[in-house]
């Protein structure tokens, strides 16, 4: 089971993901640090995919062009 369906399981209100370029951190411990290098905007559909709870992308916009949609 995912991290992302443990806190959906356990009622959380919402999910903040932070990607592999956030820095500074480590983002999940279920897995090696090495399979958890997935950028931001590739997490966020991946865990949509899997979980209903509301999202917050933090981190990782290494460039302000990602910011603007």
């Amino acid at each position: 089971m995912t991290a992302n369906r443990i806190l959906a399981r356990a009622g959380v209100d919402c999910i903040v993901a932070s990607g592999a370029e956030a820095g500074g951190h480590r983002g999940a411990f279920l897995r090696s640090p090495e399979e958890c290098l997935v950028g931001t905007f590739a997490l966020i559909p991946k865990i949509a995919d899997q979980v209903r709870a509301p999202l917050i992308a933090a981190g990782g916009r290494e460039r302000c062009r990602l910011m603007i949609w």
